[in-house]
């Protein structure tokens, strides 16, 4: 009988953050969804479109040129997360020449304003 109430009461410590969740979360992502199918303008009716919005968005040379970006640097950011994790990590091991190389990195930052 005691765990029956313990776990009926329990929930009351998990009903907030359940709601949080809905109300900030689900709420918005359902909402966009509904009005990513509409032409609404936030004035005026919202009258229902379909997908023509996303047509409409796929023929857009910006958005074109978006994606080809965000793609470049996809497929760049190894390289840019690699080279400066093995200079560190060449740096920590005491290689030779490694307390010039991380004194010419910090001088750089430093001096540029």
């Amino acid at each position: 009988m005691g765990d029956a109430n313990e776990r009926r009461f329990s929930y009351w410590f998990v009903f907030p953050a359940v709601m949080l969740v809905i109300v900030f979360r689900i709420v918005p992502l359902l909402w966009g969804a509904y009005l990513s199918l509409t032409n609404y303008n936030g004035i005026s009716r919202a009258y229902f479109v379909g997908l023509d919005n996303y047509a409409a968005i796929m023929r857009d040379n910006g958005f074109q040129a978006a994606i080809v970006n965000t793609l470049i640097l996809i497929a760049t950011l190894p390289i840019w997360i690699l080279i400066p994790m093995i200079l560190a990590i060449l740096i920590h091991q005491g290689v030779p020449g490694g307390g010039c190389s991380a004194a010419s990195i910090s001088s750089r930052r430093c001096s540029r304003a």
